[in-house]
């Protein structure tokens, strides 16, 4: 299938003061706490709102899409109003700062309520290695609430980035004893899959985000409705999963409260099986249900959805 993405998305378009944005509120945050922190950003926020027009088009274009399918579904939701979009804003400000508070362990288990699918304790309890599928709704730096159910599990996050190792570093300085670890794959390749395969059969799981489309295997996706209008999704993280033999299963993670959070853990498939002559007919199922979860949590979760570029940006 070819790409029709334009040239506005996502990974053409560098995230603006990611890794010098977390280490300055992680010095606000230690220096004088997290409630201070919140505080001040607010005129921050109200920066990025100001500045970021592509931003605030595709808030508020995702903003009328979850207020349409409510409608159209007679789901019962809050009326858009002047300020939704910049409330969407300082929502992601706030995710920002709970992600330095998660590393900092700060927010702990007792924090988070893990509720699991049929299946999913054994699976992670097992000792073996699988994978995890999530998105950029919610806040997935809460993966580590996993490792006590498993001592010693290590967590490996999948980046189509190239600051993984600027990450890695900043968690380090944070948390030197942190077990998640930010592991970069630039493409699916023999070399990178064996890679992979090694740290599976040693007991080690990966976190994969499944709703953006990375720049180097941009012609790699399937068209599936999300909100009563087709997106597309990248088929690498589920061609990555098959190539790996494991269990799969799906997370998100959902604020209920301030510092507070609930963790949805289900079992998508015991293990990905790709037909080579019939791969996108494969593969459609699996994605599928993944994207059924996303809407189902992002139509109950609107302001926690944190993906700021025009997600249905490719030609319907």
């Amino acid at each position: 299938m070819s790409s029709d993405l334009s040239k506005t998305h996502w990974s053409r378009t560098q995230e603006r003061g990611s890794l010098l944005g977390l280490k300055f509120m992680m010095f606000v945050v230690n220096t004088f706490g997290s409630r201070i922190c919140s505080w001040l950003l607010f005129p921050v926020t109200f920066y990025f709102y100001l500045t970021g027009t592509k931003a605030r088009r595709a808030s508020a274009k995702f903003l009328k899409y979850h207020q349409q399918y409510c409608i159209n579904h007679q789901i019962k939701t809050t009326p858009l109003r002047p300020w939704s979009v910049l409330n969407h804003f300082y929502e992601f400000s706030l995710a920002g700062l709970d992600k330095v508070r998660v590393w900092q362990n700060k927010i702990t288990n007792d924090d988070v309520t893990v509720i699991f699918g049929e299946g999913c304790e054994e699976i992670i309890e097992s000792g073996k290695g699988f994978i995890l599928i999530g998105s950029h709704l919610g806040n997935m730096e809460i993966i580590r609430i996993l490792s006590p159910k498993r001592k010693n599990l290590v967590m490996n996050a999948i980046a189509y980035t190239n600051h993984a190792q600027n990450f890695n570093n900043l968690l380090k300085s944070i948390n030197p004893h942190s077990k998640i670890k930010i592991f970069e794959v630039s493409e699916i390749s023999i070399a990178t899959s064996m890679v992979l395969r090694e740290k599976i059969d040693k007991g080690e799981a990966f976190a994969i985000l499944a709703d953006r489309i990375p720049e180097t295997v941009k012609n790699r996706y399937l068209k599936i409705p999300l909100l009563d209008h087709v997106a597309a999704f990248p088929q690498g993280p589920f061609i990555l999963a098959s190539l790996m033999e494991c269990p799969v299963l799906t997370a998100f993670c959902l604020k209920t409260k301030s510092g507070k959070y609930t963790l949805y853990i289900k079992k998508l498939t015991d293990k990905i099986v790709l037909d080579r002559a019939n791969r996108e007919q494969s593969l459609m199922p699996h994605m599928s249900e993944f994207v059924k979860q996303l809407e189902s949590y992002a139509v109950a979760n609107p302001t926690q959805w944190f993906s700021f570029f025009d997600f249905w940006e490719s030609k319907e």
